[in-house]
């Protein structure tokens, strides 16, 4: 397309300025175009159309530049780069000028126009300096001779034009200032210029080029037809008059264009401290909460943009849009829904040598703060289960923990007890045997007794560490292992029963209960307990061979006592009661005959003679 005026030859005035391929002459005029006269290639008519033919490929139409009856008088004027037109000649019955294009060099175009003698411009060629283009080829046989206006006293010049001050936004239909540098988001902005006297167009330059564009007298508006390339750009123009006359350029003013949409909003926080996230710098950033109900933010120099408090209603969603510094709206995003409720604080279910764990919300993020700024964190399982191993909180301290969700929401704190991260002693064994399995271990300890073969029971040890299982579960001649757990389920090392002896001795057995002593025999090395009644015992220990006894006889005269036996197990076996002790010996035996018949007398009754011959 190229930039064409046309001029009424009648009164003067420019009919029509534009940028275009097509143009319609409707009275004698002059139309003036913007081509250089070298990048044509043909010119020819078609009916009473002109049609010009570009190196380029371009072609521009004349409609109706010929009548019918071919009385039309209409001229064809080539400006060039330098603004220096050349008039073509040998129009009036063309049908394709390819070979040679024949012209006149004017400074003017007022000898074309009528003036009071219709006749002027016939019979003049002295006016013009002439010249023959070979079509698609050189400029040949030039001369000049320019003295109409070399006697001429007529000014022409303009005065530099004012540079434009603002521009109209096509889209938004606001009148910006460019004083106020605000980036348009319109890429073909009519700059509003200087009013232009009759017969004066203005052309545009952009970045120092000339770019078609559209000339509207009315809104003395310049608006360019090929839309202006994103970035800076510097904005200037000339005023050109019917003569031909060229302004100098107006003073550069800056416009920057800018038509591609923000990307959508980032979210990067939903809950109850508030609605935030990321977009251009300096976007503007509209919340849509439905209903009618819309809030507005501005993003800062880094993109954050920030709702505080959250506006959205738990469990609610809304729509974000960005609105560019040039007006450019980009595309929705919906939230996700509001979570607003903070997570509840996380239970403490372990915190022992293994580790810290417990449960809170579905995948929380738990943070342990062990203080002085040291900080750990793990997630919950979908089940709300979570767990430090080992456990990082030192021997007798606290932490505190706290449940982030995933919307951001931070739950209540928990401190924790003091970790027990010492395992209890191993249990002691004190007894083991048919009564039972007694020992000793720490406080409040569950003792735990594995018989093999998967079969465990379990006790607890009082707050003297006190335990047993009664009757003694491990059968006799067998072991059973034993371990400690204490309340922060440390547990600690094995015990290794000895073989448990649950058979308890027989009865001892009374061999002599006299004066000189009681004894007897029982189970090797059982402990002899001697009852005497009233609260009084006595205990003797039999030896390996199972001898036992008491010296002298600790039974009364005539009175009885009851023994038992204790093996090394505890085992006690059944009670023995004594027969009377007799502790008084017999009076010394008469002799009542010592003949050859024999040696007898009176003794106690029963009692046992002995006669020692010496």
């Amino acid at each position: 397309m190229k930039y064409i005026n046309v001029i009424s030859k009648q009164n003067h005035n420019v009919i029509e300025s534009k940028l275009d391929d097509n143009i319609i002459v409707k009275e004698n005029s002059v139309v003036l175009i913007d081509a250089n006269l070298e990048d044509v290639q043909k010119i020819e008519r078609q009916g009473n159309d002109l049609i010009i033919h570009f190196k380029n490929g371009e072609i521009l139409k004349i409609s109706d530049f010929y009548n019918e009856n071919n009385t039309a008088d209409n001229s064809l004027v080539f400006k060039d780069d330098e603004a220096k037109l050349s008039w073509i000649q040998h129009l009036e019955d063309a049908q394709i000028i390819d070979k040679s294009i024949y012209y006149q060099s004017i400074d003017e175009l007022e000898p074309l126009l009528y003036e009071h003698d219709a006749g002027f411009l016939i019979g003049t060629p002295w006016l013009f300096a002439g010249g023959v283009l070979a079509a698609g080829g050189l400029i040949a046989g030039l001369s000049s001779s320019n003295s109409k206006h070399e006697t001429s006293t007529e000014d022409n010049t303009i005065a530099q034009p004012v540079a434009p001050t603002k521009y109209i936004n096509d889209i938004s239909g606001e009148i910006i200032y460019l004083s106020i540098d605000k980036i348009s988001n319109d890429d073909t902005p009519s700059f509003v210029i200087q009013n232009l006297a009759n017969g004066q167009t203005a052309l545009l330059y952009v970045d120092g080029v000339k770019v078609d564009a559209i000339y509207d007298k009315a809104s003395n508006t310049l608006t360019p037809k090929i839309p202006l390339a994103e970035g800076t750009h510097e904005i200037s123009y000339i005023i050109v008059n019917q003569q031909g006359n060229v302004s100098s350029p107006s003073d550069k003013v800056v416009i920057t264009i800018d038509v591609t949409a923000p990307i959508e909003p980032i979210i990067t926080t939903n809950n109850a401290s508030g609605l935030s996230g990321s977009s251009e710098a300096n976007a503007l950033i509209t919340l849509d909460l439905g209903h009618g109900t819309t809030l507005t933010t501005t993003a800062n120099s880094q993109g954050k943009w920030s709702f505080t408090p959250n506006p959205i209603a738990d469990g609610e969603t809304a729509t974000l849009t960005a609105t560019d510094e040039a007006g450019n709206v980009g595309s929705s995003i919906t939230t996700d829904k509001a979570d607003q409720v903070a997570p509840l604080a996380p239970s403490v279910e372990l915190n022992n040598a293994s580790g810290l764990g417990g449960t809170s919300e579905a995948n929380a993020v738990i943070t342990l703060d062990l203080g002085h700024g040291n900080t750990l964190t793990t997630t919950a399982n979908s089940q709300g289960k979570w767990s430090f191993a080992p456990n990082p909180i030192a021997d007798g301290e606290t932490a505190t923990l706290t449940a982030t969700d995933a919307a951001g929401n931070i739950g209540a704190e928990t401190t924790t007890e003091k970790a027990d991260t010492v395992a209890p002693p191993a249990p002691s064994v004190e007894q083991n045997n048919a009564a039972g399995l007694v020992g000793t271990s720490e406080a409040n300890a569950v003792i735990t007794l594995d018989l093999g073969n998967g079969n465990t029971l379990t006790t607890t040890a009082n707050s003297q560490g006190k335990w047993s299982f009664a009757p003694n579960p491990i059968a006799d001649g067998e072991t059973g292992k034993l371990t400690a757990t204490d309340e922060a389920g440390n547990v600690g090392a094995e015990t290794i029963t000895d073989k448990a002896d649950t058979v308890a001795p027989l009865a001892p057995s009374v061999e002599l209960n006299n004066a000189a002593s009681l004894s007897g025999t029982s189970e090797a090395n059982t402990l002899i307990t001697l009852d005497l009644g009233h609260g009084t015992t006595l205990t003797t220990t039999a030896n390996s061979q199972g001898k036992w006894s008491f010296a002298p006889n600790p039974i009364a005269y005539g009175e009885t006592g009851t023994l038992t036996a204790t093996d090394a197990a505890g085992n006690v076996g059944a009670e023995t009661i004594t027969d009377k002790a007799d502790t008084v010996a017999p009076l010394a035996p008469s002799v009542e005959q010592n003949n050859a018949a024999s040696l007898s007398g009176t003794s106690e009754a029963n009692a046992v003679i002995t006669l020692d011959l010496g």
